[in-house]
Protein backbone atom coordinates (compact mmCIF):
# COMPACT_ATOMS: atom_id res chain seq x y z
CA UNK A 1 0.00 0.00 0.00
CA UNK A 2 2.83 2.41 0.84
CA UNK A 3 4.52 1.68 -2.49
CA UNK A 4 1.27 2.47 -4.31
CA UNK A 5 0.93 5.76 -2.42
CA UNK A 6 4.52 6.74 -3.20
CA UNK A 7 4.04 5.86 -6.88
CA UNK A 8 0.84 7.90 -7.02
CA UNK A 9 2.49 11.01 -5.59
CA UNK A 10 5.58 10.51 -7.75
CA UNK A 11 3.27 10.42 -10.79
CA UNK A 12 1.54 13.60 -9.64
CA UNK A 13 4.88 15.36 -9.14
CA UNK A 14 6.15 14.29 -12.55
CA UNK A 15 2.98 15.39 -14.29
CA UNK A 16 3.16 18.74 -12.49
CA UNK A 17 6.75 19.21 -13.63
CA UNK A 18 5.93 18.27 -17.23
CA UNK A 19 3.13 20.84 -17.35
CA UNK A 20 5.18 23.61 -15.75
CA UNK A 21 7.28 24.40 -18.81
CA UNK A 22 7.00 27.53 -20.97
CA UNK A 23 4.65 25.73 -23.39
CA UNK A 24 1.72 26.04 -21.00
CA UNK A 25 -1.03 28.33 -22.27
CA UNK A 26 -1.53 29.77 -18.77
CA UNK A 27 1.94 31.26 -18.71
CA UNK A 28 1.51 33.57 -21.67
CA UNK A 29 -0.16 36.42 -19.74
CA UNK A 30 1.18 38.55 -16.92
CA UNK A 31 -1.42 37.20 -14.54
CA UNK A 32 -4.28 34.85 -15.32
CA UNK A 33 -5.76 34.59 -11.82
CA UNK A 34 -8.43 37.07 -10.79
CA UNK A 35 -8.44 38.03 -7.15
CA UNK A 36 -8.53 40.95 -4.76
CA UNK A 37 -6.08 43.55 -6.16
CA UNK A 38 -4.82 44.66 -2.73
CA UNK A 39 -3.83 41.09 -1.82
CA UNK A 40 -2.19 40.48 -5.18
CA UNK A 41 -0.10 43.65 -4.83
CA UNK A 42 0.84 42.69 -1.26
CA UNK A 43 1.98 39.25 -2.46
CA UNK A 44 4.47 40.85 -4.86
CA UNK A 45 5.71 43.31 -2.22
CA UNK A 46 6.09 40.71 0.54
CA UNK A 47 7.29 37.60 -1.29
CA UNK A 48 8.26 38.81 -4.77
CA UNK A 49 5.85 36.53 -6.62
CA UNK A 50 2.71 36.93 -8.72
CA UNK A 51 -0.09 34.46 -9.34
CA UNK A 52 -0.30 32.71 -12.71
CA UNK A 53 -3.09 30.14 -12.34
CA UNK A 54 -5.11 28.03 -9.94
CA UNK A 55 -6.59 24.92 -11.54
CA UNK A 56 -8.39 21.77 -10.50
CA UNK A 57 -6.35 18.75 -11.60
CA UNK A 58 -6.09 14.97 -11.06
CA UNK A 59 -9.82 14.52 -11.62
CA UNK A 60 -10.57 17.39 -9.24
CA UNK A 61 -8.75 15.76 -6.30
CA UNK A 62 -5.95 18.35 -6.32
CA UNK A 63 -5.69 22.10 -6.84
CA UNK A 64 -2.62 23.23 -8.79
CA UNK A 65 -1.34 26.73 -7.99
CA UNK A 66 1.26 28.26 -10.31
CA UNK A 67 3.13 31.44 -9.45
CA UNK A 68 5.94 33.45 -11.06
CA UNK A 69 9.01 34.87 -9.34
CA UNK A 70 9.31 38.62 -9.98
CA UNK A 71 11.79 39.50 -7.19
CA UNK A 72 14.10 36.54 -6.43
CA UNK A 73 15.58 38.15 -3.31
CA UNK A 74 12.12 38.33 -1.70
CA UNK A 75 10.97 34.93 -3.04
CA UNK A 76 13.77 33.17 -1.12
CA UNK A 77 11.62 33.51 2.02
CA UNK A 78 9.15 31.00 0.56
CA UNK A 79 11.81 28.30 0.30
CA UNK A 80 13.52 28.43 3.68
CA UNK A 81 13.32 25.10 5.52
CA UNK A 82 11.52 26.68 8.46
CA UNK A 83 9.68 29.24 6.34
CA UNK A 84 6.80 31.09 7.94
CA UNK A 85 5.28 31.36 4.48
CA UNK A 86 2.79 28.53 4.52
CA UNK A 87 0.40 28.01 1.62
CA UNK A 88 -3.34 27.45 2.18
CA UNK A 89 -6.53 27.58 0.16
CA UNK A 90 -9.67 28.42 2.11
CA UNK A 91 -13.14 27.52 0.87
CA UNK A 92 -15.18 30.62 1.79
CA UNK A 93 -18.41 28.60 2.05
CA UNK A 94 -17.13 26.23 4.73
CA UNK A 95 -13.99 28.07 5.96
CA UNK A 96 -12.20 24.72 5.54
CA UNK A 97 -8.46 25.28 4.93
CA UNK A 98 -6.71 23.04 2.43
CA UNK A 99 -2.99 22.74 2.95
CA UNK A 100 -0.10 21.28 1.01
CA UNK A 101 -0.10 17.51 1.62
CA UNK A 102 2.95 16.05 3.34
CA UNK A 103 3.75 12.79 1.55
CA UNK A 104 6.51 10.19 1.90
CA UNK A 105 8.38 12.11 -0.84
CA UNK A 106 7.88 15.47 0.91
CA UNK A 107 5.53 18.42 0.46
CA UNK A 108 3.96 18.78 -2.98
CA UNK A 109 5.50 22.13 -3.87
CA UNK A 110 8.54 23.50 -5.67
CA UNK A 111 11.77 23.36 -3.73
CA UNK A 112 14.40 25.87 -4.66
CA UNK A 113 17.57 27.34 -3.20
CA UNK A 114 17.99 30.18 -5.70
CA UNK A 115 14.74 31.39 -7.26
CA UNK A 116 15.22 33.02 -10.66
CA UNK A 117 13.28 35.90 -12.16
CA UNK A 118 10.28 34.81 -14.27
CA UNK A 119 10.58 31.24 -13.01
CA UNK A 120 7.21 29.48 -12.71
CA UNK A 121 6.76 27.38 -9.56
CA UNK A 122 3.94 25.19 -8.28
CA UNK A 123 2.10 24.11 -5.15
CA UNK A 124 -0.42 21.24 -5.09
CA UNK A 125 -3.25 21.21 -2.55
CA UNK A 126 -5.52 18.34 -1.55
CA UNK A 127 -9.12 18.84 -2.65
CA UNK A 128 -10.96 15.97 -0.92
CA UNK A 129 -13.97 14.80 -2.88
CA UNK A 130 -13.45 17.58 -5.42
CA UNK A 131 -15.13 20.00 -2.99
CA UNK A 132 -13.80 23.05 -4.84
CA UNK A 133 -14.84 23.04 -8.47
CA UNK A 134 -13.68 25.06 -11.49
CA UNK A 135 -15.42 28.43 -11.42
CA UNK A 136 -15.40 28.57 -7.60
CA UNK A 137 -13.82 31.53 -5.85
CA UNK A 138 -11.52 30.80 -2.93
CA UNK A 139 -9.16 32.61 -0.59
CA UNK A 140 -5.45 31.98 -1.06
CA UNK A 141 -3.14 32.48 1.91
CA UNK A 142 0.61 32.66 1.42
CA UNK A 143 2.37 33.46 4.66
CA UNK A 144 0.85 36.67 6.01
CA UNK A 145 -0.87 37.61 2.74
CA UNK A 146 -4.50 36.66 2.07
CA UNK A 147 -6.11 37.09 -1.35
CA UNK A 148 -9.88 36.70 -1.50
CA UNK A 149 -11.86 35.90 -4.63
CA UNK A 150 -9.24 33.84 -6.50
CA UNK A 151 -11.04 31.98 -9.29
CA UNK A 152 -10.34 28.28 -9.83
CA UNK A 153 -9.98 27.42 -13.52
Amino acid sequence: MIKLTVLFFAFILLSACVHSGPHSEHLSGRMQVAGEARGIDQLAKTYGVELVSLQATAGGQLLDLRYRVVKPELAKELFKTNANASFKIIDPKTEHAMEVPDTPVGKLKSKMLKPKINQILYVLFENPGGAIKPGSRVSLVIGSVRIDGVKVE
